[in-house]
Order: structure tokens, then C-alpha cells, then sequence
């Protein structure tokens, strides 16, 4: 395979970015105001084929069950990590592309594109 050297480093990057916050189930975040209090920077891009990572934006904290599941926490204390969101691709530590989780009465789950 001929992968070209910034492919390589965005495999990386995930990879330490799951490592370092650890990963294994589903995951809380806060959105901080500054980009130096963030763990990682994120840019939201508009199709998923752009996305270094999908992730999963559920309702409620007992939905997210898996790492590509994430529930946006109130408090900073309460996060596994603080993220960022960038206005430009380049300024990103991490591209992701953002779905919302809908689950319906039947337990039945959609996702819905932001």
C-alpha cells in the first residue's frame, strides 16, 4: 500500500488520542473556551469520507455505550477530556464528523447528520 506520510501520522494521532484519554466506552467531553486548555483540538467536517474519527453525539450519558459514542458533559470536572473546535482543517489535532444518536421508544437506534 502507498500511504502517503500525513496518512500515517493522522493513524497516529487517533491512536495516541485514544490511548492517552483512555478510551474503552463511551466518552465525556467538555468544550472549553480557549485552545490551550483543550487536550485535543477538533474540526467537525461535512462528510464522513473527510473524518479522521465518526463519532456518535448521544442525548443522554447512559446511551453511550462505545468510544465512537460521546456525551457532552456540563462540568470540566466531569469530562474524560476537554475539546476545542477549530475554525480551520489545518489548526486540528483530529478531523471528526459529528451524528446525533436518536433512540426511539421501541429501543430502536438513528443517527441523524449535524
Amino acid at each position: 500500500m502507498n500511504f502517503r506520510f500525513s496518512n500515517i501520522l493522522t493513524i497516529i494521532l487517533v491512536s495516541m488520542f485514544c490511548l492517552m484519554t483512555n478510551i474503552t466506552n463511551a466518552a465525556t467531553y467538555f468544550v472549553v473556551k480557549y485552545p490551550h486548555q483543550a487536550d485535543i483540538l477538533i474540526y467537525v467536517v461535512d462528510h464522513e469520507y473527510q473524518a479522521d474519527l465518526l463519532v456518535f453525539k448521544t442525548k443522554y450519558e447512559y446511551e453511550a455505550k462505545k468510544s465512537y459514542q460521546w456525551f457532552e458533559v456540563r462540568y470540566e470536572h466531569q469530562a474524560d477530556f476537554k475539546v476545542y473546535f477549530v475554525k480551520y482543517p489545518h489548526q486540528a489535532d483530529l478531523k471528526i464528523f459529528l451524528s446525533i444518536m436518536i433512540t426511539k421508544q421501541d429501543g430502536k437506534t438513528k443517527r441523524r447528520c449535524t
